[in-house]
């Protein structure tokens, strides 16, 4: 279902065109035991009813996510819908980008031409980097040579649609925790600092400055002379 271009804020809710496709199909499944809601056995049918297809795994964890008592409200339906509308979106263009990398195929004379298969299709690090080498921002050849050695995780010279999604979705590298002071009043004495490293405290000890040592003991050194003094 197309839905034109969408802003950020449409990514966070449903546009007007939507909500009132939403709002006619869920009001032919209500349960009219109370206003508003849909038996959680409806939800499969209301989906495809919008033009949505989830799995049926899908279907159970939706059901699980959102039933009350058996039962779906509408707040939480059209959160759903929202959810599959965006990853559907999301799909469809990451689907015709892959199409650019690899390139269409020539129109067949003499018979129909066969459906396009993504997981049949893969383009070659030459293809790659053509497109790459087109784009308005330059992109450095071995940043490119990277990406595609990353992706290309059966090293056979080409790039699956699975392999593709890897590439760019690349998954999060864990950012490792910074020192945390463990006692931010301490003056002169030592620092304690502390980090978390494989489920193990590691304590560092930073010594005082020895600039700051030699004014603590020349106060000292005064102090007491001055005390013989008044004795």
């Amino acid at each position: 279902m197309g839905v034109g271009k969408l802003t950020d804020k449409d990514l966070d809710s449903l546009t007007g065109p939507e909500m009132e496709v939403v709002t006619v199909v869920f009001h032919q499944f209500e349960t009219g035991l109370r206003e508003g809601t849909i038996y959680t056995k409806d939800i499969l049918s209301a989906m495809k009813a919008l033009g949505l297809n989830p799995a049926e795994q899908e279907v159970i964890d939706m059901t699980n996510e959102v039933s009350n008592n058996g039962l779906v409200y509408f707040p939480d339906f059209c959160k759903l819908v929202l959810r599959k509308y965006r990853e559907e979106n999301q799909e469809l263009f990451y689907q015709q980008l892959f199409k650019i990398f690899c390139g269409t195929d020539p129109f067949p004379q003499g018979f129909r031409a066969k459906r396009y298969k993504l997981q049949e299709k893969s383009f070659t690090k030459e293809e790659f980097s053509k497109v790459m080498r087109q784009l308005p921002v330059p992109v450095d050849e071995v940043d490119i040579d990277d990406m595609f050695s990353f992706a290309d995780k059966d090293k056979d010279g080409r790039i699956s649609y699975s392999e593709f999604l890897l590439m760019i979705t690349p998954p999060k590298v864990p950012v490792s925790a910074k020192p945390i002071l463990k006692n931010p009043s301490t003056k002169a004495g030592d620092i304690l600092e502390e980090n978390q490293r494989d489920g193990e405290e590691i304590q560092i000890t930073v010594e005082k400055p020895v600039e700051a040592t030699e004014k603590e003991i020349q106060k000292e050194v005064t102090l007491t002379e001055g005390n013989k003094t008044q004795q």
